[in-house]
């Protein structure tokens, strides 16, 4: 793990620990954003989709989600909401 974790560091990568490097084994999916680099400084929600064994009907998921984005002013709180806004004005 120190291998790795030296050869992270000279290649830019600065890893927590490496237990944080051994979790990246497990990963499925993996989003990373440098605003101005991988976009435009605006976020957009591009698709949604149910966690595999949810229990709460998507439309009470997305309710959900836009109660708790509804005032945020962060940027990706905001593009949540606008998102499940879209979504609920398309539905009706």
């Amino acid at each position: 793990a120190a291998c790795a974790l030296a050869r992270a560091a000279r290649g830019g990568v600065l890893v927590r620990s490496a237990e944080a490097l051994e979790a990246l084994a497990s990963l499925r999916w993996l989003f990373v954003d440098k605003t101005g680099t991988l976009t435009q400084g605006q976020f957009k929600v591009q698709w949604q989709s149910r966690v595999a064994g949810a229990t709460v009907p998507e439309a009470e998921a997305l309710r959900l989600a836009a109660a708790l984005e509804a005032t945020s002013t962060h940027p990706i709180g905001s593009a949540v909401f606008q998102h499940v806004v879209g979504c609920v004005g398309e539905a009706a």
